[in-house]
């Protein structure tokens, strides 16, 4: 049966909220972009309202919150059941009718005007279980990404924030720093390498893969979905392969959630391109294990976004970041701080990859299971 959107939704808009301690996830215009200890919703889908993510779909059966970039969508229970809604509104590819100049916007007035065909209940049930078992995999990997994050993090607070590390009972201070460490701008230890400028005629198709802004998680790490082919020219220092640490430079909102936050690339095939909206950071003497953490885990990638400007765009050069100063252990505390954090991040990227196998199937069944060409019994 066709209906309006109107006929089966309402929409309100999040509130502007900070990310601090807690197990309530906040959801932003892509997803999950942080934690809180606070609850503001439940059970309800959240669609990316505005910027590059607009029209994103997610979904949460439990308690959440979200940001004022998002629209926090209710269903009409006796008409369209929430999971298959989700799916449903992930169909439609939302972001294909925001409008606005500046910044892609989606407005309540252009969902309310958007049509589609469901079936009944029963049949809404049926395709919601085959697509939900997938999602519930994929959920519970990510939650074990988290706690094995969450350890990564844990060691370098210890060790590097609060100088409990290995040995540190030996070691001498000085106005409660260890003697043994070093005071280095970073231009001193780090090489920063802008990624490739491209146009709309270089990602339309092609056979090396192109990784943008979109792959940076806000307030760190790396999101495999928005790699996107890519067939235009590049230099060999704008390839990146596992390990490498890779920061985003550019930001399409004033909230600094991932200007001068890093991920680090996970396993993957064929050639990988950085685009200009991120910086590949090497050092000969530091691992990307310990960057990593050194970005992320000390502050020190918040400091960083404090000096990106722009009136509507905020950037970073690497003139920005060469002179920054920090706090460095010596080379065989970090070592043994990458041999200790080593297996964990190979576990994190190995339940990425199964997660991204889960997905693809899922996303392979979806159209066929909601179109009827593929029957539920």
């Amino acid at each position: 049966m066709e209906y309006k959107f109107s006929d089966l939704f309402k929409w309100t808009s999040g509130k502007p909220i900070v990310p601090t301690d807690g197990d309530i996830p906040i959801y932003g215009s892509n997803g999950i972009i942080g934690y809180t200890d606070t609850a503001k919703y439940k059970d309800r889908i959240i669609l990316g309202r505005v910027g590059a993510y607009c029209g994103s779909v997610s979904y949460c059966p439990n308690e959440f919150n979200a940001t004022d970039n998002t629209l926090i969508t209710t269903c009409d229970t006796s008409k369209i059941i929430y999971y298959y809604a989700f799916y449903l509104l992930k169909l439609y590819d939302l972001n294909k009718f925001a409008g606005g100049s500046a910044q892609p916007l989606i407005t309540q007035s252009i969902l309310k005007r958007l049509k589609c065909e469901i079936p009944d209940l029963s049949t809404q049930h049926k395709i919601t279980s085959i697509l939900s078992a997938y999602d519930n995999l994929i959920e519970n990997n990510t939650r074990r990404i988290r706690l094995l994050e969450h350890m990564a993090e844990n060691i370098y607070k210890e060790w590097f924030v609060r100088f409990r590390f290995p040995g540190h009972e030996n070691v001498g201070y000085e106005n409660g720093l260890p003697k043994s460490w070093i005071t280095k701008k970073l231009g001193d230890f780090i090489k920063f390498e802008r990624g490739v400028g491209y146009g709309s005629k270089d990602i339309k198709g092609g056979r090396f893969v192109l990784l943008s802004m979109n792959n940076i998680r806000p307030f760190g790490g790396f999101i495999p979905d928005y790699s996107r082919p890519y067939s235009g020219s590049f230099k060999d220092y704008q390839i990146v392969k596992k390990d490498d640490l890779i920061m985003c430079i550019t930001d399409m909102t004033q909230d600094r959630r991932i200007i001068g936050y890093t991920g680090l690339v996970p396993p993957g095939k064929g050639n990988r391109i950085i685009c200009t909206h991120l910086m590949k950071l090497t050092s000969s003497h530091s691992h990307p294990y310990f960057l990593y953490g050194l970005f992320n885990y000390s502050g020190l990638s918040k400091i960083i976004a404090e000096r990106a400007t722009g009136a509507n765009v905020l950037g970073l050069t690497a003139d920005n970041l060469r002179g920054v100063k920090v706090f460095l252990p010596p080379e065989d505390l970090q070592l043994l701080y990458m041999r200790k954090v080593s297996p964990i991040i190979e576990a994190t990227y190995k339940l990425n990859s199964i997660n991204d196998i889960l997905t693809r199937q899922r996303d392979l069944l979806l159209p066929r299971l909601m179109s009827g060409k593929l029957e539920v019994h």
